[in-house]
């Protein structure tokens, strides 16, 4: 309900929102997590401050520290963009702060953050494929052209066939920055050997 409210641009939920981030009983994690998207949809500036505090906070939910993360990206708050890159290198088995921390980083749009995405989007582990889709989508909504010449660099010489196939992707995010259905099931699916046929599909594609 909290987030077709921040998709609908309700103004009469803005003070709920506002007060419900601010709380910090921790079994409220879930709905805060639909909450800080809410405030990001709604572009509440007013909740930079507590989105800024949850990214921050060691002990909350990696999942609600993402999301707030995202909303800071989707607001454009270019101050929070080396808070959130910092916890994102700082929390690295963090799976779920690691894929919004890709989005919101994507949407911040800062060219100097491109090396960041490529090293996460190069982590080969069967668990983090969802994390290194996000990083292809982020590298893509910054839409540097700096990006071209390490990712191609990898899809031509990496020895490893799971990072040579996630740069297809963010090549391909960059020429496309709306993500494209051919190239989804590379996001999450887990097994290896499926991965080939996925990243020749992706390159007939592009």
């Amino acid at each position: 309900a909290a987030i077709a409210l921040g998709i609908m641009g309700d103004d009469v939920a803005k003070d709920y929102f506002t007060k419900n981030l601010a709380y910090e009983e921790q079994s409220t994690d879930v709905n805060r997590s639909a909450v800080a998207m809410s405030a990001g949809l709604l572009e509440l500036r007013t909740t930079v401050a507590d989105l800024q505090d949850i990214v921050k906070k060691d002990g909350f939910d990696p999942d609600l520290r993402g999301y707030a993360a995202w909303a800071l990206g989707i607001m454009g708050d270019a101050k929070s963009k080396d808070l959130i890159v910092d916890r994102m290198k700082r929390h690295r088995n963090r799976r779920e702060l690691l894929r919004s921390g890709c989005w919101a980083v994507g949407l911040l749009g800062n060219k100097d953050d491109v090396s960041h995405l490529i090293d996460v989007l190069k982590r080969d582990d069967k668990r983090y494929h969802e994390v290194r889709g996000a990083a292809a989508i982020g590298i893509g909504l910054i839409g540097d052209s700096s990006a071209v010449q390490p990712l191609v660099a990898i899809a031509k010489g990496d020895s490893n066939a799971s990072n040579q196939a996630f740069a297809i992707v963010a090549l391909g995010c960059l020429i496309d920055r709306e993500p494209v259905p051919r190239t989804a099931q590379i996001f999450t699916n887990v097994h290896y050997r499926k991965q080939i046929p996925v990243m020749k599909e992706v390159m007939m594609n592009l």
